[in-house]
């Protein structure tokens, strides 16, 4: 058993094949982006990022070429996502005129900050249009969910929210209690 690994090999051998029966779309990408490094010696995402790939002798280095070009798609994907999301973002709250500003990202998360008042127009007209934007090429838009804080890692209560100037039915719907 691996450190930090709460199961045998067996059980993740056994959640692997789950993933690969519950997801086959998933599985044919991957083995793509893996066959790409003998075919093509690239890889392109829908953003236009190229990666060079090379063919190598030993096998540990060619694994670490096939696992670099499975990472390089999605997290170049995602960060450039975020990116456009940012970008948009931005474009929409000025359209719309609400007082909200980003945080630096996270992974594969965004973060704002918003005065109360102006919450239901962010969850209404900013972040589904800055959200909700196509991956090129691919005719996918990602899901997304919202959660709102009053204090960093803390579920706020529904009076918490509405004494911050959130209106009544969003603190309700948002709120932990």
């Amino acid at each position: 058993m691996s450190e930090g690994a709460k199961c045998t090999v067996e059980q993740c051998a056994e959640w692997l094949d789950q993933l690969d029966r519950e997801f086959p779309d998933t599985v044919i990408f991957l083995e793509g982006q893996r066959q790409k490094v003998y075919d093509q010696g690239f890889i392109v995402t829908p953003y236009g990022r190229i990666k060079h790939l090379y063919e190598m002798e030993d096998h540990g280095a060619q694994a670490a070429q096939e696992r670099e070009a499975i990472n390089f798609s999605i997290q170049s994907t995602v960060g450039d996502l975020l990116r456009a999301a940012m970008l948009k973002f931005q474009q929409v709250r000025d359209e719309v005129g609400i007082q909200a500003w980003l945080c630096p990202d996270l992974h594969d998360a965004m973060y704002a900050y918003c005065v109360g008042s102006d919450v239901r127009l962010l969850i209404e007209k900013v972040l589904p249009a800055a959200l909700g934007t196509a991956i090129p090429g691919l005719n996918l838009v990602l899901d997304y969910e919202v959660s709102l804080y009053c204090r960093w890692g803390e579920e706020p209560t529904e009076n918490a929210l509405i004494a911050r100037g959130v209106s009544p039915e969003v603190a309700q719907k948002y709120s932990s209690l």
